[in-house]
């Protein structure tokens, strides 16, 4: 790994151990301030919002300053650190609400920001990687960032106890300082004239429009969208299931998340090592999380649920890579920055939606009905999507397309 790619790792990987911190101490502090069940939602609903809103801009910024994406993550990285010095300043001299709209203020900056870093990241990421060692290159970063968000979790938890919310601002606010530092030590290498293609000159409706055109981007966001949204009823509903199926409590909850978590980053691990092709690997891939949700509808027991839990965040983990490095493949870099926009659009507007459903489903039907409704819809989505994507491979070598 080079040092441009180890501070690119670095970098977010400090930051997204930051974020983990926040995310859990908000959320103590949130209930604490406010004890109602709005005042999560609030906060959820603000975040979401922004970040719909400013990811089409941020993308088409990213994708039409490719000599500039270095600089607009590390300037999103110093603004967010800054915001959340200021918090910590003035955090002591506000009152129960103002501490609340506070929050959500301070939420909705990072949502503004994370909108710009995540584009800008993602494309410089695709386009300091060759082809013979991205994939080894995507194990070792999704697997970082995936260890960083489990650990950030529980630092979070355990920093809050003993540590007043203002201390927390000032760990978060440091993280993004290292964060910058590490994206001003980035080296890019040299932007291809054809990166300023006329794709990249047009207009934002006009751009976004072409990209919506491009039929690899639609199927990798299909796909994105497909397994997180599957990934986001699992979840919702896991603890009414340990609960009222397993007749469980918060230790084999935990424990049982712990595997998912455990799962995912081993799974990010091997997939190094994995060099069969994409299809294949992402049929392999979306049939063990199928399987698992299968087995989750009708074999509720504590060791069938903790193995599909392992199965499923395995699974996850190596579509995370294999999906990664075959968009990084087949999408332009002038177009890469819209397609992560997007594909992280789509999810933010998906989850909020199936995670309500889900719960009112499930509340209605039974937690094993909906895991395996999850698991048949999962199952012909993704049966479609590649039936489809094999058929237009197969028309683009008889038209000499390929």
């Amino acid at each position: 790994m080079t040092r441009s790619q180890g501070a690119l790792v670095t970098g977010r990987t400090v930051a997204k151990l930051g974020e983990g911190i926040f995310e859990i101490a908000m959320l103590w502090t949130v209930i604490h301030l406010i004890d109602a069940p709005w005042s999560l939602a609030g906060v959820v609903v603000v975040g979401n919002v922004v970040a719909t809103i400013f990811l089409p801009w941020a993308g088409h910024i990213v994708d039409r300053r490719p000599q500039q994406r270095r600089l607009i993550a590390m300037w999103a990285d110093i603004i967010a650190g800054f915001a959340f010095v200021v918090v910590a300043l003035v955090w002591s001299y506000l009152g129960r609400h103002q501490e609340y709209l506070v929050i959500l203020l301070i939420t909705a900056v990072q949502s503004a920001l994370v909108a710009f870093l995540f584009p800008a990241l993602g494309a410089l990421w695709q386009g300091m990687l060759q082809d013979d060692t991205r994939q080894t290159a995507n194990s070792v970063y999704t697997a970082a960032q995936s260890s960083a968000g489990l650990v950030g979790m529980v630092l979070g938890g355990a920093v809050i106890s003993v540590v007043s919310f203002q201390m927390v601002l000032g760990i978060v606010a440091a993280s993004f300082g290292v964060s910058s530092i590490c994206s001003a030590i980035i080296r890019p290498g040299t932007v291809a004239d054809g990166a300023s293609s006329s794709s990249s000159e047009m207009p934002g409706f006009m751009a976004w429009r072409q990209f919506v055109r491009n039929s690899s981007a639609r199927f990798f966001i299909a796909v994105a969208a497909t397994v997180n949204g599957g990934l986001i009823a699992v979840m919702t509903i896991l603890p009414f299931y340990v609960m009222r199926n397993l007749h469980g409590n918060g230790v084999l909850l935990g424990i049982i998340e712990a595997l998912f978590m455990g799962g995912m980053i081993g799974g990010s691990v091997i997939s190094r090592w994995i060099h069969g092709r994409p299809a294949d690997v992402l049929r392999l891939g979306l049939a063990g999380i199928v399987g698992a949700l299968f087995c989750l509808g009708i074999w509720p027991t504590r060791w069938g649920t903790a193995s599909a839990m392992l199965v499923i965040g395995v699974s996850v983990g190596v579509l995370s890579v294999v999906v990664m490095t075959w968009s990084q493949k087949a999408i332009a870099p002038t177009q890469y920055g819209k397609y992560l926009a997007a594909s992280s659009m789509v999810s933010t507007i998906i989850q909020p939606t199936l995670a309500a459903a889900a719960g009112l489903a499930a509340s209605l039907l039974g937690t094993p009905w909906i895991y395996t409704a999850v698991a048949m819809g999962m199952a012909i989505i993704t049966s479609t999507l590649l039936i489809r994507t094999r058929r237009k491979v197969a028309a683009e070598w008889v038209n000499g397309t390929r």
